[in-house]
């Protein structure tokens, strides 16, 4: 059995910000991460010690 996706399209403030955070590892690794390596690095920075926001 196949492995469950998962698409999202994010829009005006939230897709200025992915781009911000695409841009910041670029400038580290020097080269251009594909968008999954930037939701891969964004879970990895999710701490489960740590709640997430409720005010968004």
């Amino acid at each position: 059995m196949a492995e469950p996706t998962v698409s999202v399209t994010l829009y005006g403030g939230k897709a200025r910000r992915f781009r911000e955070v695409r841009d910041e590892l670029e400038d580290r690794r020097g080269w251009e991460p594909d968008n999954v390596e930037v939701v891969a690095y964004l879970l990895a920075q999710f701490d489960e010690d740590t709640r997430p926001r409720t005010d968004w």
